[in-house]
């Protein structure tokens, strides 16, 4: 219960701080918002509250006038307010607490608000009809043109504060609300309903926005971001559906930022006033002040009041004529006393309540409001709170530093005020209706006494029986969640909840969608440019296939932004697995065939038994296409089998709103496997590609951009994670949903796509790689002074069969190059040969065999070039029945599998520290060959003595033969053998790692 003796601390705080208001801004507001003015009621909730509240709003009444009629302070008339625990006598218990009444067209009302009456007349005759005034013609506009709305509730039912609330929106046409609320309070469950019937009433609403709002930290920067982002969705039109301790927080951080008066309409389905008037007042300092809240327009219900189903008819019809009845131009928001005639405009259908434990109806009033008059009707909270409080509502708490508080001191304090000079005049009106029953307190006990109010009708019959009335309805339709219409008379347990959404039209969510529609600007590009030149030298070289199929991966992740839910998309969650499940899936498996390759090679002397992942075209179309089927198939069974609904659900074991996909009865558990599914199994293919690229971790750089794809799977791995489970089971809070998860999943395709793919061919595509690679200026092209490729006369294919210890009886296709006659001599540089080689080393993938005929006796000397983009791998042979092969590995390409499957070679030594150097320092083939000889002599096992034999006969004829100049015979050139053969050795400098 709260304070008695609240008022006086209310009041004057808030007269203390206030001082006489000035005019108010005047820039535009919302459409048709030009005559409308704010409205206020009190929170009839405890009597002490009530008084307050009517106290307060009396204030801002007055304050209001005094700004639109500064010379004119109109003759005020008090109306009665909760009388003084010490004033029992009868006759003395009412006064008129305060109403306007001289000015025709400023017309204050103020109906009771008492818990000791001893006459039910005397309780009746103090009201009248509220809104008794009638518009002029002349009355003038205020220059303010902001609108606060508070629907408060305990525990009657929160349809009761949705209909005005919605009725208000639709009746002036206003478009792109906001809904927010404060979370951890009864605001959660106000938001829920108002967002399901705003929804019924076709009411866009731009976001839903919590307020996550402790006393223990900074209150303004904790409201800061919500407020920004409601800001950002340019909507007018908040809805504040909870929070009464934090609401004036709400509205005095709105207040910093612009976002009090200025056009903006707040409409609080809560009260704003709460008991921490001491902390706001010293949090806020001189920003506490009236003019924060003035005009807050507070539709009040009361405490501890059950509805039951009786008191309502069907959703359209109460709504509609409440609508069309309460809602009767765009000048006047006509709501008051709900129990009046429903002849009269300003009818409200909720408010009759039938009580069986207690035979008590509760009559309360809301506000009516019209351009420069402020009526303010308050209910009889205390036949309510009496009866269920048995007398106690008077006490204060045990401990409270509040004392009781007389009409005396409210109408003292009221009047220090400077500008509420003049509150003199006391008046009594009434209006008496049919006869019911409701307990009152005579000063000593609470007996029965018969009250008269009118009822107004409906659909609805009326039944006196023993002096109590007793309301019905013909029918109460109500929707449950799967569209079933519940039995008449039961209220709605779970209202019909639709799928929220993200304004497309805010300022963030365009430029999310600009930035991701210049990624698929960047994908269309990609792909074009991949099937299109995808023969072309440069782009064979750094594997097409495989770009292409990250490239389709990728752009079908990120369609998983249309499937954020962006309009009324009904399907939206259950869709959203589809595109990041599929994608994400294409991505992890050509990743994954990637991984394992350079896995294979780097670790080949060890592995070379085990199948391998060839990276070819076919192979790996199929491997993609195999897993995507297995995929597809979970993701099918998901869709037909666990139909969902998407809503807001307040989840009580987290304290926190969650966005989620809800199962449709007995479908819950299918739904959540088949998600977890779905998950694990882009899981496994994470974490095997994990697994990959910890073991080639260590690998050089020379090793394909080893390290370089295992970093893109880690961060990969970590944002896709969090993707995955949040948007695979449509778990995220507002907040996060739709910022949080598109930003991290662009991020993640960004860096995908980034790394692995534009690249790469970007290189490619603009020859930057055959510009940078030094010491071979042929790459891809001729280059200027740096050799020519007219040496290169025929290009043959022709299937050669390895010995079968050697490729383990597998055929290798190989493209044999011949060159010219000058070719041929002795003393042909290694540049000159990588030129020639480089001239139709593109036209086809596989291994280029360049046989140098500089002797007969070396016919048979093969050297095997590939170029891979910035990879480089050097394969030297022997004679065609030669089983040793030896590879000089610099820069080994990813892609040497593709023709050339090194389990096929039982004994191919890869260098695991070979550096750049070795290759381009490698001028002359006599250095080539002297090199591969030396890999050679430490591949080659002790006990193969005929192959060392044979090696070391090949290494003598070899330099014998370099020793050759240009156009000179072997035979006349015995002088230079020693000066062409030392400098040769001595520029070979080989760090070999022999392998365990």
């Amino acid at each position: 219960m709260l304070y008695t003796g609240y008022l006086t601390t209310w009041v004057v705080g808030w007269l203390t701080l206030s001082g006489c208001p000035v005019n108010a801004s005047t820039r535009p507001g919302p459409k048709s918002l030009t005559t409308l003015r704010t409205l206020i009621v009190g929170d009839p909730t405890y009597s002490s509250v009530g008084s307050d509240q009517l106290a307060f709003g009396v204030m801002l009444a007055i304050n209001d006038i005094n700004n639109n009629r500064p010379t004119l302070l109109p003759d005020v008339t008090l109306a009665a307010d909760r009388i003084d625990a010490n004033l029992t006598v009868p006759g003395t218990t009412y006064r008129q607490f305060l109403a306007l009444a001289k000015q025709q067209t400023y017309s204050l009302f103020a109906g009771p608000l008492s818990t000791e009456l001893t006459s039910a007349s005397t309780l009746f005759s103090s009201y009248k009809s509220i809104l008794s005034f009638s518009p002029t013609a002349n009355s003038t506009s205020f220059s303010d043109k902001s609108i606060y709305g508070s629907f408060w509730r305990y525990t009657n039912p929160v349809e009761n504060l949705a209909y005005p609330a919605i009725a208000l929106i639709q009746k002036f046409n206003w478009t792109q609300v906001v809904l927010t609320w404060v979370e951890g309070t009864e605001g959660t469950t106000l938001a829920d309903t108002f967002s399901a019937y705003a929804i019924y009433q076709n009411i866009t609403m731009a976001a839903k926005v919590p307020f996550a709002i402790s006393s223990d930290d900074d209150l303004y920067m904790q409201t800061l971001g919500p407020l920004k982002f409601i800001r950002s969705t340019k909507a007018r039109i908040i809805v504040l559906a909870g929070g009464p301790s934090y609401g004036i927080d709400i509205m005095l951080a709105a207040n910093r930022l612009g976002m009090i008066g200025n056009g903006y309409v707040w409409i609080t389905l809560q009260s704003l006033f709460s008991p921490d008037f001491a902390r706001q007042q010293a949090y806020w300092g001189n920003e506490f002040t009236p003019n924060i809240l003035k005009g807050a327009l507070q539709l009040s219900t009361p405490h501890n009041v059950n509805m039951n189903g009786a008191a309502f008819n069907s959703f359209n019809t109460i709504f509609n004529t409440y609508k069309n009845s309460a809602l009767v131009n765009d000048s006047a928001f006509y709501n008051c006393f709900t129990t009046t005639n429903s002849s009269s405009r300003c009818f409200y259908p909720n408010a009759l309540y039938d009580d069986p434990g207690t035979n008590t109806i509760p009559a309360y009033n809301i506000l009516a409001g019209y351009d420069g008059v402020m009526t303010t009707a308050l209910a009889m909270d205390a036949v309510v709170d009496a009866s269920s409080l048995a007398g106690n509502s008077l006490a204060p708490p045990a401990g409270s530093k509040y004392g009781k508080v007389g009409l005396s001191d409210i109408i003292a304090a009221a009047q220090t005020y400077s500008c509420l000079t003049g509150i003199s005049q006391f008046t009594s009106v009434g209006d008496p209706g049919i006869p019911y029953t409701v307990n009152l307190w005579n000063g000593t006990s609470w007996s029965a006494s018969l009250a008269q109010v009118s009822v107004g009708v409906i659909n609805m019959s009326t039944v006196i029986d023993s002096g109590s009335s007793n309301v019905s309805l013909a029918l109460s339709k109500y929707f449950w969640t799967d569209g079933t219409s519940a039995a008449s008379y039961i209220p709605p347990q779970e209202p019909v909840l639709v799928e929220e959404f993200v304004s497309w039209d805010t300022p963030d969510t365009k430029a999310i969608i600009a930035i991701y529609i210049v990624f698929w600007i960047f994908l269309g590009i990609t792909l074009v440019v991949l099937v299109i030149k995808r023969r072309a030298p440069d782009v064979r070289s750094i594997s097409p296939n495989f770009l292409l199929l990250l490239t389709i991966g990728i752009a079908i992740a990120s369609l998983n932004i249309l499937t954020l839910p962006g309009k009324y998309k009904p399907l939206g969650c259950l869709l959203r697995p589809w595109p990041l499940s599929v994608g994400f899936c294409i991505v992890f498996v050509t990743i994954l065939a990637k991984t394992h390759h350079i896995y294979y090679v780097y670790d080949n002397i060890e592995l070379y038994k085990l199948p391998s992942l060839l990276f070819n075209s076919f192979r790996l179309y199929i491997l993609v296409a195999a897993v995507s089927i297995v995929n597809i198939s979970i993701l099918i069974g998901y869709t037909v089998k666990a139909p969902l609904i998407s809503s807001f659900i307040y989840d009580d074991q987290h304290n926190k709103n969650m966005y989620t996909c809800i199962p449709v009865k007995n479908g819950a558990f299918l739904t959540n496997s088949l998600i977890w599914l779905t998950i694990a199994f882009n899981i496994v293919l994470l974490l095997a590609n994990i697994m990959f690229s910890f073991w080639i971790r260590n690998a050089p750089s020379a090793m394909g951009n080893a390290r370089r794809l295992g970093y893109v799977v880690y961060i990969s791995t970590l944002l896709v994670l969090v993707v995955m489970v949040g948007g695979f089971s449509g778990i995220s809070t507002i907040a996060t949903e739709f910022f949080v998860e598109s930003i991290l999943v662009l991020f993640d395709l960004v860096t995908i796509y980034g790394f692995l793919v534009g690249a790469p061919l970007f290189g490619a595509v603009t020859g930057y790689v055959a510009k940078n690679l030094s010491g071979i200026s042929g790459y891809g092209s001729s280059k200027e002074g740096g050799g020519s490729t007219s040496g290169v006369v025929s290009g043959t294919q022709s299937t050669v069969q390895p010995a079968a210890r050697g490729v383990r009886g597998r055929k290798r296709d190989q493209f044999r190059i011949t060159f010219r006659e000058e070719a041929k001599e002795p003393g042909v540089t290694a540049q000159t040969c990588f030129e020639s080689i480089n001239g139709t080393l593109h036209m086809r993938e596989g291994f280029l065999q360049c046989t140098s005929h500089i002797v007969p006796t070396w016919a048979a000397v093969n050297v095997t070039l590939i170029l891979d983009g910035l990879n480089l791998l050097l394969c030297v042979s022997g004679t065609d029945d030669q089983t040793t092969e030896f590879n000089l590995t610099n820069l080994v390409s990813v892609e040497v599998l593709e023709k050339h499957p090194t389990e096929a070679v039982s004994n191919c030594l890869i260098l695991k520290q070979a550096t750049q150097t070795h290759i381009l320092q490698l001028k002359t083939y006599a250095q080539a060959y002297t090199l591969a000889v030396e890999l050679a002599k430490k591949m080659v096992p002790e006990e193969a003595e005929d192959q060392r034999v044979h090696l070391q006969n090949t290494d003598r004829i070899l330099k014998s033969v370099v020793m050759v100049g240009h156009g000179e015979t072997a035979e006349g050139t015995e002088n230079k053998k020693a000066t062409l053969t030392r400098p040769v050795v001595k520029k070979v400098k080989v760090e070999v790692e022999d392998e365990d």
